[in-house]
């Protein structure tokens, strides 16, 4: 059966579930992809009875508009407003990579039921991460839509399409968001984000890649102990959906037991 798919506002798309419910779960990609990353899970999650929204975050996927801010606030502010057109009282979140760090946020600030994070970052990388954020800054002032392009179109499964727009002013804001994300100031302040999230008792699932090269194993435990949850170790690396079920197998049972 074809599920037609709502957008009112660039960058988000809605399917309502044949059955009817007021929970919606709401899909993050992360850096560099689209909201066809999520493709594979739409028709499931339907199926199980919840309405589905999925975005192409602000400078990302076919979403062009630019945000005035370059910090996960400003994200998390453009999901609430999202969420706010389609008028959604309950919501899972599930964040994958730095959907993760937007999810996280979100969470902190807005009302939801549940949250999944899913390979995500959000745990300091390490000593990398220094000269990661070194070599980000100075190819974007190089070589930006190569750099924006690399994240794009290689690091991600090669079952799905990204269709991406890609230009330069586009590409040089959107490292500058990347290398502001990670700077020490807002993993501070991810950590007390995740305090929140604990203190209001958001039922909370992390998941990780046990091959994942992104986001390690142990970043994600760490994670899920910041939280006061369990870390579920599933096969695959950094984008397990489309390499096997267990993702679905996890996160469904998981979203019908906190509904």
């Amino acid at each position: 059966m074809t599920i037609p798919v709502e957008s009112r506002v660039l960058g988000a798309y809605f399917w309502r579930s044949p059955k009817e419910t007021d929970i919606t779960i709401i899909l993050i990609h992360g850096w560099g992809q689209s909201q066809s990353f999520w493709a594979n899970l739409i028709h499931p999650y339907l199926d199980q009875g919840y309405n589905v929204l999925t975005v192409d975050l602000p400078g990302f996927g076919q979403n062009s508009v630019l945000l005035d801010g370059f910090d996960l606030d400003a994200y998390a502010d453009w999901v609430a407003e999202v969420v706010g057109i389609y008028d959604l009282k309950e919501a899972i979140v599930v964040g994958h990579s730095f959907g993760g760090r937007v999810s996280i946020k979100y969470a902190a600030k807005h009302p939801i039921r549940g949250l999944i994070l899913y390979n995500s970052s959000g745990i300091k990388g390490g000593l990398w991460s220094y000269p990661k954020a070194l070599i980000m800054s100075v190819l974007s002032s190089l070589a930006p839509n190569t750099l924006y392009w690399v994240w794009s179109h290689l690091f991600h499964p090669q079952e799905y399409q990204n269709i991406s727009i890609i230009k330069k002013a586009k590409s040089v804001h959107m490292v500058r968001v990347y290398t502001n994300t990670h700077l020490d100031g807002e993993e501070i302040h991810l950590v007390q984000d995740m305090d929140v999230i604990v203190q209001k008792k958001i039922p909370t699932l992390v998941c990780c890649g046990d091959q994942d090269k992104i986001v390690s194993i142990h970043r994600c435990k760490a994670l899920s102990e910041a939280l006061h949850t369990t870390c579920v170790v599933l096969p695959g690396g950094h984008c397990c959906h489309w390499e096997n079920t267990r993702f679905l197998e996890v996160s469904i049972p998981w979203i019908n037991a906190i509904h």
